[in-house]
């Protein structure tokens, strides 16, 4: 079992760092192709790009025609957080978010099924 702690150690303290030094990739898109609206749909083919920043996602929406950017803001290091704004008949939500691919669905990032697969070994075991 002391083997099994130190070889947890070992993958934790590779995985992690190496997540977080890595750039990043955010979708970019614009809804000149409808694929980049809401309910975002990934798998048609929509284009990533990579990222040292944070991902966004912003929203406009006048008169009934919404119009959705995604990509990356290279060297903004912020925190995942939205913000909507309604002007007399425009509303306007931005997100910005520190994760791969973030700035579409919200996927499960695979150091935490990695953590999670060796805490369940670990009681198992």
């Amino acid at each position: 079992m002391r083997n099994f702690g130190v070889v947890c150690i070992f993958i934790l303290g590779f995985v992690f760092p190496l997540r977080s030094v890595a750039a990043r990739e955010c979708y970019k898109c614009e809804t000149l192709d409808k694929s980049c609206n809401d309910p975002f749909n990934k798998n048609v083919g929509i284009s990533k790009t990579q990222c040292s920043g944070a991902c966004y996602k912003w929203k406009r929406e006048m008169s009934g025609v919404q119009v959705t950017k995604r990509g990356c803001y290279d060297g903004l290091q912020e925190e995942n957080k939205c913000n909507a704004v309604k002007v007399n008949e425009v509303k306007v939500n931005s997100c910005l978010c520190n994760g791969d691919l973030c700035n579409g669905a919200l996927p499960v990032g695979w150091p935490f099924i990695v953590l999670v697969a060796l805490i369940v070994i670990y009681i198992l075991f």
